[in-house]
């Protein structure tokens, strides 16, 4: 029996390369892979620290969602999509991410998210970056083209306030409750 396996390993900025788990990766119909940029997972972490890895290693938990750069980019992922299912809808003047949620209404805005283009593009920088629409409107993933001209600009634009977002290390503050 012979098994063939297949691994991505992604360094950034010169530092050691990073291993990206499988649940990270998501291959298109069409054969393009994707890396979920999501901002808590420790290689997303790592590879975003870039040339900050001093921080990122005194950090006992790194994560990007508290990040003003990852939300952003979220926000322009959400506008992008926004844009371009308004531009496939027939009636341009809903908006799909915003009223009830209830009955037929969620319905046909998923309907409607399902008729969109399967990616978008945004700009990070000065590079036109290509992202997977979300599955859902509540999704906020970012699965990025794994292009190395596109994940520098995003690695490098998350990398802005990484120091900022390391150094707050705790994110919530916890009560310890006594019995």
């Amino acid at each position: 029996m012979v098994e063939v396996t297949e691994r991505v390993l992604l360094s950034y900025k010169d530092a050691k390369e990073v291993a990206i788990p499988r649940n990270l990766l998501h291959v298109a119909d069409g054969g393009e892979r994707y890396l979920k940029i999501q901002g808590s997972h420790m290689a997303v972490c790592k590879l975003a620290a870039g040339g900050h890895l001093d921080v990122y290693k005194q950090c006992k938990n790194p994560s990007l969602s508290s990040s003003a750069n990852y939300g952003l980019l979220k926000e322009k992922l959400a506008n992008a999509v926004q844009e371009s299912c308004n531009k496939e809808q027939e009636e341009g003047e809903k908006d799909i991410f915003e009223g009830s949620t209830t009955g037929t209404n969620q319905k046909k805005r998923k309907a409607t998210l399902e008729a969109c283009s399967d990616t978008v593009e945004i700009a990070v920088k000065t590079c036109q970056v290509k992202v997977l629409r979300p599955m859902s409107y509540k999704q906020q993933d970012l699965w990025v083209l794994l292009d190395p001209q596109m994940l520098e600009a995003v690695f490098c634009f998350l990398g802005e306030d990484v120091e900022t977002c390391f150094k707050n290390d705790s994110k919530r503050s916890y009560s310890k409750k006594t019995s």
